[in-house]
């Protein structure tokens, strides 16, 4: 019986180490999701900036014309 307890707990334990591991993992994929995030927005700004340019210089064309 004592031997049964003991094995429990030795499986607790490793579930609970894979569990951390795990965690940790998933932490540093959000973390790296996040900067991927952080950066699709700013490139996303800097499209929208040079088409917006387009957009002034494309309207002086045709209004000069």
């Amino acid at each position: 019986m004592v031997y049964i307890k003991y094995l429990k707990d030795i499986v607790i334990f490793f579930v609970l180490i894979i569990s951390l591991f795990s965690i940790r993992l998933q932490q540093s994929e959000l973390k790296k999701i996040k900067i991927e995030l952080e950066n699709t927005k700013n490139n996303l700004f800097q499209t929208n900036e040079i088409v917006g340019m387009m957009q002034k210089k494309l309207t002086i064309m045709t209004t000069s014309k």
